[in-house]
């Protein structure tokens, strides 16, 4: 059962919740400088018992909130909140510096991140607390203390959504504000707070939501082991920072979720702008010369046609972009994380902003 939210109850809970996403969020941009990481941290811990608290004392539903954190056996999201909170208070109310720690640089020519991990709290600021705050320990110690920061915040935002859905800040698209994360290459870590950590899961739950961006155009098709798929680029107003590839079927189900597929000659209406977008870095971006309803047509429907490729681009060349997902060529972990990438457009502009 979930938490039953108010209308005026609504606006404030989710502006609570946007600071925190954006909190996890741009806490993971500050990995990719490699510089300090206490200030994005303390930021989360305070935006998240600032949600915590509104659930627990200011809505009229707070008694099925409560309850979560009275269930046998726990809820383990609740532990993260209640270890969260531990940290908060610490922050707050006694002389010491919540900091991570024990950082480690993971990756190589594509990019590496700092993975810190939260660091136990000394015993002179523990003994300061009041003693409520006190017995928040045991849950800090279990979840957090040790463990990388970044999978506490999403453990904590996954929390939040499953207790009170409609509290999640969603952009214009209805994703969650501030993610989908950018992928590390060679890195398969959850990437947005809905992520399943199983394999199998994760495939159903991608194939289950609409796809990233605004809308697809189709720039051909090809048969892969005997089954047909549409390949083109991802859209977000007149800039296509990320490709998509897609098998018939799954093109048909993301229109049945009014997701809209296009179609229209790219090459001859769009220039490179590699470069020149923010956001996106060295990766290929294209950027139509006007607004794509001039040169487009939705399509209703995709129908399985023998292999074709629009003028302008080599079907050779995007047989080599299906091949990257395909999980009889690439190990299954590096096949996901490339469709992944691509489901969710996580390479787009502005992810953070």
């Amino acid at each position: 059962m979930t938490v039953s939210i108010e209308p005026n109850e609504l606006e404030p809970l989710r502006s609570a919740m946007r600071d925190i996403q954006m909190a996890a969020a741009r806490y993971y941009e500050a990995t990719l400088a490699g510089g300090d990481l206490g200030d994005f941290t303390r930021i989360f811990v305070s935006a998240s018992q600032k949600v915590n608290e509104l659930l627990t004392r200011k809505i009229a539903d707070r008694a099925t909130y409560l309850a979560y954190f009275k269930a046998s056996p726990r809820i383990e999201g609740a532990d993260y909140v209640e270890g969260v909170k531990y940290v908060r208070n610490v922050t707050e109310h006694v002389l010491h510096i919540v900091q991570p720690n024990q950082h480690s640089l993971i990756g190589g020519l594509h990019g590496i991140r700092s993975y810190a991990s939260w660091q136990e709290v000394p015993e002179a600021a523990h003994d300061a607390l009041n003693p409520s705050t006190q017995k928040l320990k045991t849950f800090y110690d279990a979840k957090l203390v040790g463990r990388e920061v970044m999978d506490a915040m999403m453990a904590v935002l996954r929390f939040y959504s499953e207790v009170a859905p409609s509290i999640v800040d969603r952009d214009r698209f209805g994703e969650w504000t501030g993610f989908p994360l950018t992928p590390q290459p060679a890195v398969l870590k959850a990437i947005h707070p809905e992520e399943p950590a199983d394999l199998a899961e994760a495939r159903v739950w991608l194939n289950g939501r609409r796809p990233g961006g605004e809308v697809r155009v189709v720039c051909g098709q090809v048969g892969v082991h005997g089954v047909h798929k549409a390949f083109g680029y991802t859209f977000v107003g007149r800039i296509a920072s990320g490709l998509f590839v897609e098998t018939i079927e799954q093109a048909s189900r993301d229109i049945q979720m009014r997701f809209a597929y296009l179609t229209g000659d790219v090459a001859r209406n769009s220039r490179s702008a590699t470069g020149q977008v923010a956001g996106v870095g060295s990766r290929p971006v294209l950027i139509s010369q006007v607004d794509l309803a001039s040169w487009t047509e939705p399509l209703a429907e995709i129908a399985a046609e023998p292999n074709w490729v629009t003028e302008g681009f080599d079907l050779a060349v995007w047989e080599e972009v299906i091949k990257e997902e395909d999980p009889e060529a690439f190990p299954d972990q590096v096949a996901y994380a490339r469709r992944r990438e691509r489901r969710l457009n996580a390479l787009r502009p502005g992810t953070v902003g």
